[in-house]
Parts: C-alpha cells; structure tokens; sequence
C-alpha cells in the first residue's frame, strides 16, 4: 500500500478498476441520447479515466532487456549501471509522479461519479416530472370537468327557481280561479233563489220583468203559460246569443231555471255569457247550413250587428256612419240540426235567431219534418238606425208559412211565430 496516500484512495482506486465508469454511465439508468453532448464528454473522460487508472503506478525500476545477439547483455549492462547512477535522481521523480497519479485519479473518479450520480438523480426528476405532469394534466381535466358540471348544475338550479317561480304563478291562477268559480257558484245560487222568489210570489206568472227588446220574452212566456208548459222546462236554442241579459229574449227563462245553448260568433262577448249563464252551453261558433267550415266574422262597433255577411255589415255602416268594423276573426261554423242532434235530447220548445240577414238562408237549412221547435222569433225587419215600418221580410213569413208556422205576434222588429200542430191540440 506504499503507493496509496490512505485507505479511501485504495478503496477507490479498486472501485474505478473493477467498475469502469464508462460501464457506469452505459447502465447507470439515465437513458442516453444521440444528442446528448454531456453524456458522450462523460463516456469520453471515463475512457480516460480508466486509462489513468491502468498507468497509475510509475515505479523507477523496470525491467531491462534486450533482443540484440551478441552485444545484448553488454546494453543491459550498461543501461543497468546507468540506471543505478541514475536513481538518485530518477527514483523521486517517479515517486512523486505516482504519488500524484494517486491523487489525481480518485479525483477525477470521484468527480464523474458525482457527474453520473447527479446526471442518474436528473433522469429520476425528468421521470418524476413527467409522472407530475401527466397527474396535473389529468387533475386539470377532472378539475375542468367539475367547472363544467358545476356551471350545469348553476343552469339546473336557474331553472329550478324559474320553475319555482312558475308553480308560484301557476298557485296563485289556481286560487283565483277558485275564488271565480266560488264567485260564479254564489251567483248561480242566488238566481235560483232569486227565481224561486218570483215564481212563489203572490201574483205568480204575472209578476215578471221584460229583458227583450220589445216585450218578445214575455210574449212567449205568455204563450207557453197559456200551452200549459212550465217556464223551467221552456228549453231553448238562442242563435247569435250576444249579450247574456240585455236585450235578450231568453234570459227571462233562465231566470225561472230553464236552460239551453247559447251560439256567439264574437269571442268578446263569450265571457260574459259563461258568467251569467253558467247553466247553458256557450258555443262560440257561426252558425251556417253546413258544420266544420272556417269563415270570416266581422265584429261591428255596434256588438248586436256583427255578422259573418260582409255586404250585410257594408250596409249597416252605410246607414250609420258611426258604426266600424273593429275586428274580423276566423269562426268554425256549425249547423242547427248538429245542434239539435249533439246538444238536446228533444227539440227546444223556444227557437231564437238573430244573425243580422241570414235568417232565411238558416230556416232554410233546418229539418223541420224531424225538428220543430215550438216557438220561433227572429228578425224581420231590416236595420235601420231609426222606427222601420212596412219593410217586413214577408219571404221569412211566407216561408215558416209553408212549413205550418202562424205568425203568432209581431213587436215592430221581430216576430213570433208558432206551430200550428202544437195549437191545434189546445
């Protein structure tokens, strides 16, 4: 050990020798690239290195030969004797060179193992870089499929409150509409009680308030009490109904508990008639010869002249400037025998029409051999904004005529008419 400084320098010494670093740096686990330049400087100097390890140790005395025949062992000789006239000289300079060959290698070694130690931690970190980076973006993308659940779930809580606020308004329609119905109920109770008072009142039948326009309800109320027909059972089909009380020929016998089918074309005025005639069946429908059709309905300033005719409603504004077209709206039309078929059980004892000059073109339509109303009052007079006399539309009286109809009661604007089989067995 004369040629080590100590024990560790040995150590490494044996260590460089057995385990080449060029062995090292190959199979060390860091991965080596053809464009790595420290790594191939790192092969390089362990090659080196190795070197220096094999030409440590520079001893003073070597062997001496000689392959010359002849003079060979005279030059051994001589370089002998030189050699050992040399050595003062020669034998520290060889010592000292190798002393500092044994400093110098474990040096280097040691350096290029730090070298290779920190290049094998570097590749580790890459790895555990890129593990890290590969966790991060996969967190990143469960992070920003949460973001993405979580502005869903903000959506869904949005229209959750708007559904809130909907079921609110839905609650509150619904409380209302209770409080209609409970409205429209107390009023039918109070008609009814209002109807009873008068039918038990003292004078009875003759105790009575006209709605028509001139006297027409009670001329019929006249005409059944006389037939014998109590007024609760005078069932009625009024045709262009339009105000439920006013000017009306048939609320009179809704008032005593009698009811029927109500037909109005104009929209605006299908309220009203369900509010005060809960009992009868509203029809917002045009009446025509044929169901199922589409037409045009012209509603007039003047609500009692909307016809579905529009020279009939040229006309009457022509008369009367004042009046207008306010509205046209899109009506199904339905005929009177579908009525009678879908809505009765047996023929109405009172026919009610008022549709502003298609009077005859509906009569016309109807099936008298299997349906004959009892009573019949309609319109024969044409509109005028004034008193019409001697301009009845004797076509409509000559008509009900032929079909057994007696013109029973004429008002000055409409006329009443009844069936002659009825009277005849009276």
């Amino acid at each position: 050990m004369s040629e080590f400084r100590n024990v560790e320098h040995k150590v490494i010494f044996e260590k460089l020798a057995d385990a080449p670093l060029y062995n090292r740096i190959n199979g060390a686990g860091y991965e080596q690239r053809d464009d790595d330049p420290v790594g191939r400087y790192l092969r390089e100097v362990a090659e080196r290195v190795q070197t220096l390890v094999a030409q440590q140790h520079n001893p003073y005395y070597r062997v001496i030969v000689s392959h010359r025949k002849g003079i060979g062992k005279l030059i051994v000789f001589v370089k002998r004797v030189i050699r050992r006239l040399l050595k003062w000289l020669i034998e520290p300079i060889c010592a000292q060179q190798t002393a500092f060959n044994s400093e110098v290698t474990p040096s280097i070694g040691r350096l290029v193992e730090v070298q290779v130690d920190t290049r094998v931690h570097i590749g580790k970190l890459h790895d555990r870089i890129g593990v890290l980076e590969a966790q991060q973006s996969a967190r990143l993308a469960e992070l920003e499929q949460q973001v993405a659940k979580a502005a869903e779930l903000e959506q869904q809580v949005a229209k959750v409150a708007e559904l809130e606020q909907q079921v609110a308004k839905v609650a509150e329609l619904e409380q209302q509409m209770a409080k209609l119905a409970d409205i429209e109920r107390n009023y039918s109770i109070l008609q009814d009680k209002l109807s009873a008072y008068e039918t038990a009142s003292d004078m009875g039948f003759w105790n009575k308030r006209s709605m028509a326009q001139s006297g027409e309800d009670m001329i019929a109320a006249y005409i059944t009490y006389v037939l014998g027909i109590p007024p609760q059972d005078c069932t009625y089909l009024d045709l262009g109904a339009n105000r439920a009380k006013e000017l009306s020929n048939t609320f009179y016998f809704y008032c005593k508990g009698a009811s029927g089918v109500l037909v109005e074309a104009n929209p605006l005025l299908i309220n009203e008639l369900k509010f005060y005639r809960s009992r009868d069946v509203i029809l917002n429908k045009c009446v025509a010869p044929v169901s199922g059709q589409k037409v045009e309905f012209y509603v007039l300033s003047g609500d009692g002249l909307s016809t579905p005719d529009y020279a009939g409603a040229m006309e009457a504004i022509e008369r009367n400037p004042s009046l207008s077209i306010v509205d046209t709206v899109i009506v199904e039309t339905i005929s009177v025998n579908d009525i009678f078929t879908q809505y009765f059980s047996k023929t109405p004892v009172i026919l009610n029409i008022d549709i502003e000059g298609k009077e005859l073109e509906i009569l016309e339509s109807i099936d008298f051999e299997k349906y004959r109303p009892l009573i019949i009052i309609l319109e024969t007079i044409p509109y005028r904004p004034r008193l019409v006399y001697d301009e009845k539309k004797e076509d409509i009286v000559a008509f009900l005529k032929g079909k057994n109809y007696t013109e029973y009661a004429f008002t000055g604007i409409n006329s009443i008419f009844v069936d002659r089989e009825k009277l005849s067995d009276k």
